[in-house]
């Protein structure tokens, strides 16, 4: 039998399915706010053609799109009234090319291709004095390059040759920018294993100056958090 997976919140280790189990959808990320639990994903009628949404308390919301053929909804957060996620969009037919995008309420921005190539992913999302932070990365020559947004204006977190890196979360907290990811060396054909690192930066020093390296083997990260001087 050919199951399709479906979108679940589990609280306490009881799970609720968010959408009915005859179409294929997926739980990507999630946030709480006020008591109101925020998941961000993306539902599928035919299986084929994935559409992003979130769900407010198993309330399904569609976000905007203008006739994008490849997307999805990575990350999500919440800003006073105001509801974030960020993900990617992509018109191409054959998919050679994609665009970094985030959705206030629902509604599309979609970012310019950053300087480093037009593959670009949004993979976390931090709104903090109405300022949009994003993280992800971008197509470099055929390598991946960590890359970071702050109200659509791109920065590059990691431009060394023959290294590949990922930014998959973000955290902002008083004058500094937290993004965790993983880096590896592609240079090195005996390297196979993804590096978990993070970034640290003052606001308005970019790039990040410090690269603290992180434990192997684990592959990749998909959210952090600060308290105080612990980054978690």
């Amino acid at each position: 039998m050919n199951e399709k997976p479906v979108a679940t919140l589990w609280k306490n280790g009881i799970p609720t399915a968010l959408e009915d189990t005859s179409i294929s959808s997926t739980a990507n990320a999630i946030t709480v706010s006020n008591n109101d639990v925020y998941i961000a994903g993306d539902v599928s009628n035919t299986g084929a053609e994935w559409k992003p949404y979130y769900w407010k308390n198993g309330v399904t919301t569609a976000l905007q799109l203008h006739g994008e053929l490849h997307v999805s909804a990575r990350a999500i957060c919440v800003s006073g009234s105001d509801v974030y996620v960020s993900g990617y969009t992509s018109t191409s037919q054959s998919y050679s090319y994609q665009y970094a995008t985030y959705w206030k309420n629902g509604v599309e921005n979609v970012l310019t291709p950053t300087s480093l190539g037009s593959f670009d992913t949004a993979e976390g999302i931090a709104v903090v004095n109405n300022n949009v932070y994003l993280a992800g990365n971008s197509d470099y020559v055929g390598n991946s390059v960590a890359m970071y947004w702050k109200n659509g204006i791109p920065d590059s977190l990691n431009n060394t040759p023959n290294v590949e890196s990922y930014a998959s979360a973000i955290f902002v907290k008083g004058n500094y920018i937290y993004l965790a990811g993983s880096a590896q060396n592609i240079g090195n054909k005996s390297d196979t294993i993804n590096n978990l690192i993070y970034w640290k930066s003052s606001i308005g020093n970019v790039p990040p100056s410090i690269i603290k390296p992180g434990i192997t083997p684990p592959h990749d990260t998909k959210g952090m958090f600060v308290d105080g001087d612990d980054v978690m």
